[in-house]
């Protein structure tokens, strides 16, 4: 029986105080858990309680973790830390990867190990043709093209390709455009994302390795601690990230934490805790509102615009609400002027401030 996390309780650690998240999915819907994603500035505790998660999961000195169900040695813990490796160690041939036996959660460090695991894969679908296996010939090649497929998404390139060197034991991508690159010569963003696969990927393998003849069928299951998923991330990535890795591995609850609107909103079936409220809301709730919006009303930020304008805007304000002289009220018009001229919906608060003297003193009061 797969487990899950259901419920998180921490009475007092460091400055994080009296947190009680659940996370029990409601009768009828259909996944056996909800994933969590952790928010609030630096300084809140995110990062500190998702070290407390993992010790919980580990079996720790902590209560913290209650789980849904008994754990197995079949349960997969992997833990992915905020500083991620961007380099993969070269494979010089087929290679055993040595695994250690512990079945405690996997830290952050297998991805380096991803070349050799393409390696090996590749040699494995190899060996089994010749072997005349062709149902694990297929199940290899199977699995590349949904790689392959995971780095089309990856560079929004349809037409890339990944190509394996058998004399040099390395893999290359080709693009749509026809540049080459090596596992090891992309963007920070790509070998994020591509490490945060890896440790999940390779997690599986060495608790499979480990697990042995109780490794059960089927797909695998268990828990994924992730912090800062956004990190290095474009914002159009940072959008696409979590609903991608809840696709490509179902069997498995995301622990994550982020500063990023983009990711509290991409998923529906999770519980987004506000560290400083201690306020938790399904991130259904979420779904389809402003980014802006979620940056104010969630991420506390006091305007949705870039820092200069807020200021300037609050001056308007200011001005607005006063009995000015000419000289502020050339300061007034200078203000309402560049602020019309930088975006629209700047020009429409200016036109609110100027129009409706009512709501612009409110709004100067409340700055």
């Amino acid at each position: 029986m797969a487990a899950y996390i259901h419920r998180i309780r921490i009475e007092a650690l460091h400055t994080i105080k009296g947190l009680d998240i659940d996370l029990r999915p409601a009768a009828g819907e259909p996944h056996p858990f909800r994933h969590l994603i952790l928010t609030g500035p630096n300084g809140s505790g995110k990062s500190s309680a998702l070290r407390h998660i993992a010790q919980g999961i580990g079996g720790g000195p902590t209560e913290a973790v209650q789980w849904s169900e008994r754990r197995t040695a079949a349960t997969v813990l992997i833990n992915i830390p905020t500083h991620r490796l961007t380099t993969f160690q070269p494979a010089n041939g087929v290679r055993k990867i040595e695994f250690d036996g512990w079945l405690g959660p996997v830290s952050v460090g297998l991805s380096g190990f991803l070349l050799q695991y393409l390696v090996n894969r590749k040699a494995e679908q190899a060996f089994a043709g010749t072997d005349g296996d062709y149902a694990r010939e297929d199940e290899a090649r199977t699995w590349f093209d949904g790689f392959q497929d995971t780095l089309r998404w990856l560079f929004e390139d349809p037409r890339l390709t990944l190509s394996f060197d058998s004399r040099r034991f390395d893999f290359t991508i080709q693009r749509g455009d026809g540049s080459v690159h090596g596992l090891n010569e992309l963007a920070d963003g790509h070998s994020a994302f591509l490490s945060i696969f890896a440790e999940v990927t390779l997690g599986i393998e060495r608790f499979r390795n480990a697990a042995g003849t109780e490794w059960p069928s089927g797909p695998p299951t268990g828990v994924v601690i992730l912090d800062e998923i956004e990190n290095h991330l474009h914002l159009r990535l940072q959008e696409q990230a979590l609903p991608f890795l809840t696709r490509l591995f179902p069997g498995f609850q995301f622990i994550t934490a982020t500063h990023s609107p983009a990711v509290i909103a991409s998923v529906p079936d999770a519980v987004v805790y506000d560290m400083v409220e201690r306020s938790a809301t399904l991130s259904a709730e979420f779904v389809g509102v402003r980014y802006g919006t979620l940056m104010t009303g969630h991420f506390h930020l006091p305007s949705e615009f870039d820092l200069d304008s807020t200021t300037k805007l609050a001056e308007l304000k200011r001005l607005a609400a006063e009995n000015r002289d000419d000289v502020a009220e050339a300061r007034l018009r200078e203000l309402a002027d560049l602020l019309s001229r930088r975006s629209p919906t700047l020009s429409y608060e200016v036109w609110r401030v100027l129009h409706e003297p009512a709501a612009g003193a409110g709004l100067a009061a409340a700055e």
